[in-house]
């Protein structure tokens, strides 16, 4: 699951806390990662994405839990600069 999102937010500038604040893009797997306010957009859905992905089977209703909490905590960092997503790494 991480790899998948961590495909997926390859293009999303972060801060890895573990170099003092270097500056990078995607999650760092295996330390802390900042997302913040400037780290955040959206695109529209009809566009069509390249490549393949792993099947994975999950709980749907208890990851469908996890997405909305987490993008309720996005929209938290999206409208205050003071907030941020802290990813700790696996």
């Amino acid at each position: 699951m991480l790899r998948y999102f961590g495909d997926a937010l390859g293009w999303v500038p972060t801060e890895n806390l573990a170099r003092g604040g270097e500056t990078g893009t995607g999650l760092n797997f295996w330390g802390p990662t900042v997302i913040s306010q400037r780290g955040l957009y959206s695109f529209p859905a009809d566009e069509p994405q390249a490549g393949s992905h792993e099947v994975l089977e999950l709980d749907r209703d208890e990851l469908v839990g996890k997405l909305r909490q987490l993008a309720d905590w996005a929209d938290v960092v999206v409208r205050s600069p003071r907030h941020y997503m802290l990813h700790e790494g696996i």
